[in-house]
């Protein structure tokens, strides 16, 4: 775990777990991923703490976490990684820094019985991986107590469980989980696990699901979430997708179950009825899909024929930075990359529609963040290059339109937010997009922007860090600027404030985030270099 802690400490948060003394013991690492997980990670990890089995290291891989997540897992002594991927790829990235000769997968909503990771251990000699029973805790409620039966049935059932505490080398040799699935990641690794050869071993630990739906509403919208995931993952393995709804399997599970006679037919019902809302929720992305605003070609300048040389000047820029764009903005530091968590944490604080017009995608950092997170989103982009990456990135979710932010190609009263982040200050009239702004959102729709505020010294500054001049044409402007035009676009300004508290470039330039973090906690926003605006087409404040 020392080792893991030296490792990670520029990476990451909090100290660690220190293993016990009793060295001859093989090292477990546990990986759990989180995104906005407070509510049920405080349970989690002080589940995994009081194990019998003490040699232990957790490594939380947070996704950009807007609650307290983080600060709980740091204060319980997780180690804290950051990432803007989905579950697959959190779990992916854990596992590559772990120590441990044993990997043990938990997600942020599960607790596990006190000799979960002992009775693993004492399993898996002789085998490669090992099933742990999970079960889910039944609530106040008729939904609950039926899923947690439901649960337990499945148990039984082959095609409804998966190793998740596994050899380190097996998984590597196995690949990982497929970074594409967030839903059904673990049964997709399990079959390429036994497509390998690999042996696994039941131990009949229980591990126990803290998230289950309260209510059909709750039902509803998590299967509405999975629903386009899960369509991946059927298309993936769709013998095995088909095999797993029949409900036959689930009457010849409940036969080796102990579930009560009585809860059989509201268990398949409830089956039939989680499989019909995640069709519901296929259905709806494919007609979100369809009713896409498309571009109007009468109404955009974006043709570089057509652009003027201001525009014609950041399509080149954009274009001759391709995919080195992440890493000339973020990807070279750890300060970089801490700066871009900020970022994206604040931005999607402001976003509260559902149908989401993005201007400025660059290469898809923003987008891929906005499409995870559930929100109806549509991307636009004036370089031809950034679009075919952020369609790539995306990898057919969402919509992007290669267009201009100054004619936005859409009809009247269309999105419910219009987000640009850093975009603002490329605009030759920005004044021109608020307007714009105005027109397609919808009556209580909102824009936020963030863009490189005017500072004193600022070229000064660059020269002093060493680093070259841009080559894109930008204008610079102040919070209460930026509020003026929001007002003269006939917008209420909500917020206007900064992103950051330290200089962009210090960021950039920072090898070693620990002393940016500590910052952080200590002083005000008023040495910030980017700026933030929210504007609302309705008189209301920020919630």
């Amino acid at each position: 775990m020392l080792q893991a802690n030296q490792r990670l400490r520029g990476l990451g948060g909090g100290k660690g777990l220190r293993p016990s003394s009793c060295d001859h013991e093989p090292l477990v690492s546990v990986v759990i991923p989180s995104r906005n997980s407070a509510r049920t990670i405080d349970d989690c990890l002080r589940s995994i703490i009081l194990q019998s089995y003490k040699r232990i290291e957790i490594i939380i891989v947070d996704c950009i976490s807007t609650d307290s997540t983080r600060e709980i897992a740091q204060r319980m002594g997780a180690l804290v990684l950051s990432h803007d991927g989905e579950r697959s790829v959190a779990k992916n990235l854990g596992a590559k820094f772990a120590n441990g000769k044993y990997l043990f997968f938990v997600d942020a909503d599960h607790k596990l019985g006190p000799d979960v990771i002992a009775s693993c251990i004492k399993s898996i000699d002789g085998f490669d991986g090992v099933l742990i029973n999970d079960q889910d805790i039944s609530k106040d409620s008729k939904v609950s107590r039926l899923f947690a039966s439901r649960r337990k049935v499945l148990s039984y059932d082959l095609l409804h469980v998966a190793v998740r505490f596994v050899r380190r080398d097996v998984f590597d040799s196995v690949g990982g989980f497929d970074p594409d699935l967030y839903a059904g990641e673990d049964l997709d690794f399990h079959r390429r696990f036994l497509r390998h050869g690999f042996k696994m071993v039941d131990s009949w630990a229980t591990d126990w699901h803290m998230g289950s739906p309260v209510n059909l509403k709750e039902l509803l919208n998590r299967n509405l979430y999975y629903s386009s995931n899960n369509l991946k993952y059927a298309s993936k393995n769709p013998l095995i997708a088909l095999r797993r709804i029949n409900p036959l399997r689930v009457i010849s599970a409940w036969r080796r179950s102990d579930t009560p006679a009585s809860d059989l037919l509201p268990v398949v019902l409830l089956g039939f009825l989680s499989n019909t809302f995640l069709m519901i929720g296929v259905l709806l992305k494919l007609s979100r899909r369809q009713g896409t605003p498309k571009v109007d070609p009468t109404q955009t300048t974006l043709m570089r024929n057509k652009a003027t040389p201001s525009k014609k000047n950041v399509i080149d820029n954009y274009n001759r930075e391709g995919k080195n764009y992440d890493n000339i903005r973020y990807g070279r530091t750890k300060g970089g990359r801490f700066f871009s968590e900020i970022e994206l944490r604040k931005t999607l604080a402001m976003v509260k529609g559902d149908k989401v017009l993005h201007v400025g995608t660059a290469t898809g950092r923003v987008s891929t963040y906005l499409v995870s997170s559930g929100f109806d989103y549509v991307g636009l982009e004036l370089s031809k290059v950034m679009v075919r990456i952020t369609r790539e990135r995306l990898k057919g979710e969402g919509d992007v339109v290669q267009a201009d932010a100054e004619h936005l190609p859409f009809k009247p009263s269309v999105f419910d937010d219009i987000v640009s982040v850093r975009s603002f200050h490329f605009l030759p009239h920005p004044e021109i997009f608020l307007n714009e702004a105005n027109r397609v959102l919808k009556r209580t729709g909102r824009v936020t922007v963030s863009f490189e505020k005017s500072v004193p010294g600022r070229e000064a500054f660059r020269k002093l860090m060493s680093l070259p001049a841009s080559n894109a044409k930008r204008a610079y402007y102040s919070n209460p600027q930026v509020a003026l035009m929001m007002r003269r676009a006939r917008f209420t300004a909500l917020f206007a404030g900064n992103v950051t508290k330290l200089p962009l470039l210090l960021y950039w330039r920072s090898k070693d985030d620990r002393i940016l973090k500590e910052l952080h906690g200590k002083i005000p926003s008023v040495m910030g270099t980017v700026g933030m605006v929210v504007g609302s087409k309705a008189s209301l404040g920020v919630d």
